[in-house]
């Protein structure tokens, strides 16, 4: 008895991630959370679409909540 197997075509995207400052990242995070008002917004789809590096996005996003420019969503 023989099985077929099929398997689903995987999607890859390759990100680039560039250099920069914690200062930096909140502008460009501010700016994207105006674009995409009302949606649902994870830190890892703001790093990608911005190719900026996870742990910075982490760290401006808590900066920025800190700051009372986000709130914290639970």
């Amino acid at each position: 008895m023989e099985r077929k197997i099929e398997l689903s075509p995987v999607s890859i995207r390759i990100v680039e991630v560039r250099e920069t400052t914690v200062e930096e990242a909140k502008e460009k995070i501010l700016e994207y959370y105006k674009k995409h008002e009302g949606e649902s917004i994870y830190s890892d789809d703001v790093a990608d679409e911005l190719g900026l590096d996870l742990k910075i996005v982490m760290q401006a996003v808590e900066e920025l909540i800190n700051e009372g420019k986000r709130e914290e969503v639970k």
